[in-house]
């Protein structure tokens, strides 16, 4: 197979402004941190300057994503009479204040998204930019009407935050923009504008013929389990997703309070005060920022994404809980490896190319793999003792409860299906969910109104698959000179058969991101692990 020319460099950024919309230059006056001055610090002193901080998140990087611009473009040539309706979808969340600045009709295109040095072309490239994100109003949040991209910016000059009483002089005098105290600045409801997104699939027309979808709820997942803190009760887990993804307490979890800008200086401290980390599951992207620098054109330093990819991988580690246990009838070995799923939403979560598989592993006292199952090949694919790949476009494993083989591998993903009910990995044509393991968060109950959109697919003979839990139960012949048990579970943000899919309409997009995954493809990230002798 030949793939057209990748995808050449992004238009350098440059700071640009379309009517009251504009790149975070505006901001970064005063929200990044100035040598000397002591705003914007936590209790170290370390420096957490929300425009600092935001340049190398996945927010701030979302106009950049080369898988994002890869699925895109393998979307629009699937389904070339909806060009302008996907043009305006995928841009809304991705590109925002470019989408916001442009009509449904006018959307702007990837073309011009990848190469144009226009105004909106730099605003779409700016990702979830400033002006756009502290502009969103407190308009049907939580509501049906507000997911896909349903946010509301109104047409005013000011920006909402969280903080009581602003003294706004300074900030109009320099940007036109006035703060506002905005409480809903804190709800996940804000979140969930563009974290909860429902779609339909498309005929050859172009036409939305299928049920609703859902191709990734982590606002409804949240809103289904013993985390939420809306309504009248929230209960003794309560806590809302910019806990975790927008942190109060520094990473020493001292309470952060200091001043919110760094002109005029002076200003007292303000809490809360939230580290615009956006910290999620995507160290794999950010690792590929890292190495494609001059191709990603951003205002971002390498160190920067290390620094953010570190903090990824800590918030990946702390997502999940891994116990083994084993006993042993003469040769006959039976394991129980127990996972708790530790987040606020399912695990994994988000766009369903994300996945986490155990590798079970026995070997003899020199490390010599003995019996394994969760075998991956050179760039990430699963496989068996013999090399032979197990998941491959159009194939995927089932849910297990209990594993007797090697070729037999616990995989907690949703795998989409198409109208006719096999599987695909294009959004625009699932209609449903073939299968669903991805292991739900305390408290989900099959009663919630948004339990209809969260259900497991294909667990309903396993026991042992409950809210927040599963375990898998592992029965193997053992080898001769077996002394050791291993059990990893190992998480994948863009998995081989992810990137593969798109190579029946290879495009420049998806030869760019599949050049930068064969310099680092993503074999895994390791969340959790034990191991023990063998009993």
């Amino acid at each position: 197979m030949v793939l057209p020319e990748p995808l050449g460099p992004l238009p350098p950024h440059e700071a640009a402004s379309a009517g009251d919309l504009e790149t975070h230059d505006t901001c970064a006056r005063c929200h990044q941190n100035v040598v000397g001055n002591a705003a914007m610090r936590d209790e170290a002193g370390a420096p957490i300057a929300p425009d600092d901080l935001w340049r190398a998140s996945m927010m701030g990087l979302a106009g950049r994503d080369p898988y994002w611009m890869a699925v895109l473009s393998h979307e629009l040539e699937e389904h070339p009479a909806a060009a302008t309706r996907i043009e305006h979808l995928c841009t809304r969340c991705h590109a925002p204040a470019a989408n916001v600045a442009r009509t449904p009709e006018t959307p702007l295109s990837l073309d011009a998204i990848t190469g144009e040095v226009s105004a909106d072309g730099h605003l779409a490239r700016d990702g979830v930019t400033c002006s756009l994100c502290h502009r969103i109003a407190d308009v049907g949040l939580g509501q049906e009407a507000s997911f896909t991209g349903g946010f509301v910016v109104e047409d005013r000059s000011e920006i909402y935050g969280p903080h009581e009483m602003p003294d706004g002089a300074s900030m109009i005098t320099a940007t036109g923009y006035g703060p506002v105290y905005a409480p809903h600045f804190t709800r996940s409801a804000l979140c969930a504008t563009c974290h909860t997104v429902i779609t339909h699939a498309l005929d050859d027309d172009g036409a939305q013929v299928g049920p609703p979808f859902p191709e990734q709820v982590p606002y409804l997942e949240w809103r289904n389990s013993s985390f939420v803190d809306e309504g009248p009760s929230p209960g003794p887990e309560a806590r809302g997703c910019p806990s975790c993804h927008v942190p109060t307490d520094s990473e020493a979890g001292a309470p952060i309070s200091t001043a919110i800008t760094s002109a005029p200086e002076g200003l007292p401290p303000r809490t809360p005060y939230g580290r615009h980390t956006f910290v999620g599951g995507n160290a794999y992207m950010l690792q590929l920022f890292g190495e494609n620098l001059d191709w990603l054109g951003a205002d971002v330093t390498a160190e920067a994404l290390a620094q953010m990819g570190a903090a990824t991988e800590a918030n990946l580690r702390a997502a999940a809980t891994l116990e083994l246990a084993a006993t042993r009838d003469g040769d006959l070995l039976d394991a129980t490896v127990t996972i708790e799923n530790q987040t606020g939403h399912r695990l994994p979560t988000a766009y369903p190319s994300r996945r986490i598989f155990v590798r079970f592993t026995v070997e003899d006292a020199t490390g010599v793999i003995l019996w394994q199952s969760g075998r991956t090949h050179a760039r990430g694919g699963l496989i068996d003792r013999a090399g032979a790949r197990l998941d491959h476009p159009g194939a995927y494993l089932p849910h297990f409860d209990v594993i007797t083989r090697e070729d037999q591998i616990q995989v907690y993903e949703g795998v989409m299906g198409d109208l006719e009910g096999e599987p695909t990995r294009s959004l625009l044509r699932a209609a449903g969910y073939l299968k669903d393991n991805r292991i739900p968060p305390r408290g989900w109950s099959p009663t919630h109104p948004d339990a209809a959109l969260t259900t497991p697919i294909g667990t309903e003979t396993d026991a042992t698959f409950v809210p927040g839990a599963d375990t898998v139960r592992y029965r193997v012949r053992l080898p001769a000179g077996a002394t050791l048990i291993r059990a990893e579970l190992v998480y994948q943000a863009i998995p081989a058969p992810a990137v593969e899919h798109l190579f029946d309409r290879p495009t420049p997009s998806t030869s760019r991101l599949d050049r930068m995954r064969l310099a680092r493809p993503d074999r895994g990230r390791v969340l959790a692990s034990s191991e023990i002798p063998v009993p």
